[in-house]
């Protein structure tokens, strides 16, 4: 069974199971919560991404990252930990530009503020063999800067 696709005429944008196509580009976003789970025999982090600004207002995306492992508990909440060299490991400390424990890391620093972050399309897991434009979505790729808010 396909995807489920609808077609948004007023934005001109097209959604895939919840989440939404929009141009690639930078976006003002604004963190919501995160979710840990299992995939592929691998820990993952799906942080959840709400755009602030423009013509995408209040469209919802994720950023997936590995993590080293889960402590507790999956789906939203839970414990996690990181290694130095995972993404989201450098992208915190980039971010908050002070030392972050990878063995007990929070997203809770990004609560409130206001995160430029760099949005792309995901056209399949195969760049040889993508998938039809109608199943085409959007993610956050990386976390640039806090512009607003306390860290």
């Amino acid at each position: 069974m396909g995807a489920a696709v609808s077609l948004d005429a007023q934005r001109n944008s097209f959604e895939v199971e919840g989440w939404p196509l929009i141009p690639p580009g930078e976006y003002l976003l604004t963190y919501h919560r995160y979710e840990l789970a299992f995939m592929f025999n691998t820990a993952k982090l799906f942080a959840h991404f709400q755009i602030a600004d423009g013509e995408h207002k209040g469209a919802r995306l994720y950023a997936a990252y590995r993590v080293k492992a889960i402590k507790r508990k999956t789906k939203r909440g839970g414990q996690f930990t990181l290694s130095k060299t995972h993404k989201l490991f450098i992208q915190l400390a980039t971010l908050v530009n002070s030392p972050v424990r990878p063995d007990r890391p929070s997203l809770d620093c990004l609560r409130g503020c206001l995160i430029r972050g760099r949005v792309v399309t995901v056209k399949g897991p195969n760049p040889h063999k993508p998938r039809p434009e109608a199943a085409h979505y959007s993610r956050v790729d990386e976390l640039l800067s806090i512009e607003a808010g306390s860290t």
